[in-house]
């Protein structure tokens, strides 16, 4: 009897045994560690309109308004993917996202509208007008403020063109952008323009605004001009300007609101500076040419020479020649004078070589230069620059 029931027993403890190692087979084939999960992104569109979406650079489609979609991924269990997303509405800028999506859980990304906006003030002393996007025109005195709101996506940036002027003046234009959730001020404010004209050269030029009064600006200086601008807001100004060793030239500058325009006045040529020192005598005429050329040229002096005065040309750097002819008809002739640039030569007439006084158009010399000078010649009118020193 009694090794029946230790029989019993032990058949009982087996059965037990292979009872808890089918359990543990059966936790096994269904653990969630060993197993996929799905990870769902549902998509909800809760707009009033079409919206093109793209999930993980697949290809488009359409979900209309109030409609959803779902994706799923296999995801082990606590893994998490970015999912991302690009969605736009039909003609409108597209929205790229990211999404989490998390095993065994369902996410849900709705698109939705959210308000961004612009707020225009205008902080200048000028009544203004402005204009979105081509739109109406719209007017803000001093002070006054206007926020002008969009219906954006969730996440959607959009650029606005903004339009604004004083009344009377010439526009400015710019963009603004616009968040969705956000609200971007824009000021216009009432700002200097800046202009800087500087010599460069090493001696004195002159200049004028708009054909206004000549300015002298000796050698190094600088000028200053300011103007009365909105922020962004542009000016145009023509800068006419000669100088000892500058040809006169002219240069239209843009003045922007908020910023320094630099203007720079360079040299680009020499200067010959010739004084009459004889005591009675008149010289009637002057020619200068480049030592390069063969013939004299034109009389460069258009007048007369008294005894003491000078006369001074700005010329290209090179090598010159000098043909002065005075009231007697006599000639006082100097050549290959080496100009250079940014300097002057000086010479005095009173002991050049002279010739018989039969003067030609041609050069009475043997040798001329390979290099040739640019023949640019032009007469300086110091006395009106000197009144004005």
């Amino acid at each position: 009897m009694l090794a029946k029931n230790k029989l019993t027993i032990i058949l009982i403890f087996i059965a037990i045994v292979i009872l808890m190692s089918g359990c543990k087979i059966l936790v096994d084939e269904d653990d969630p560690h060993s197993y996929p999960q799905e990870g769902i992104l549902k998509i909800v569109n809760d707009t009033e309109y079409n919206v093109w979406i793209s999930v993980e650079g697949a290809p488009e489609y359409n979900l209309e308004p109030g409609e959803y979609v779902e994706h799923a991924w296999d995801l082990q269990e606590g893994e998490a993917i970015q999912a991302e997303i690009e969605y736009y509405l039909a003609g409108g800028n597209p929205v790229l996202t990211t999404v989490t999506v998390e095993a065994g859980y369902i996410t849900t990304f709705t698109i939705d509208y959210e308000s961004g906006g612009i707020h225009l003030q205008n902080n200048s002393s000028f009544e203004i007008w402005y204009q979105l996007d081509g739109g109406a025109l719209h007017y803000l005195d001093p002070g006054e403020y206007e926020v002008i709101t969009y219906e954006l996506l969730h996440g959607e940036t959009i650029w606005v063109d903004l339009e604004y002027a004083i009344i009377g003046s010439e526009p400015v234009f710019t963009t603004v952008g616009v968040e969705a959730g956000y609200v971007t001020v824009f000021t216009v404010e009432q700002v200097n323009g800046e202009l800087q004209i500087s010599n460069e050269s090493s001696r004195d030029v002159w200049y004028d605004l708009d054909g206004g009064a000549d300015k002298t600006l000796h050698a190094g200086e600088v000028d200053e001009w300011s103007y009365d601008l909105l922020v962004y807001d542009q000016t145009t100004t023509d800068i006419s300007y000669s100088g000892y060793h500058v040809f006169s030239n002219s240069s239209f500058q843009t003045i922007t609101g908020g910023y320094t325009t630099f203007f720079d006045i360079a040299a680009d040529g020499g200067g010959i500076d010739i004084e009459n020192d004889m005591n009675y005598t008149d010289i009637t005429a002057i020619y200068l040419s480049p030592s390069s050329d063969p013939n004299w040229g034109v009389d460069d002096l258009y007048g007369t020479l008294s005894p003491g005065e000078d006369v001074f040309w700005t010329v290209s750097p090179g090598s010159w020649d000098i043909l002065a002819i005075d009231e007697d008809g006599a000639e006082y002739i100097s050549y290959d004078n080496t100009i250079y640039l940014d300097q002057t030569r000086s010479f005095f007439i009173d002991g050049w070589k002279k010739s018989d006084g039969k003067n030609t158009d041609m050069k009475s010399k043997e040798y001329y230069p390979d290099v040739k000078t640019k023949d640019r010649v032009e007469l300086k009118n110091l006395e009106d620059k000197n009144s004005n020193n």
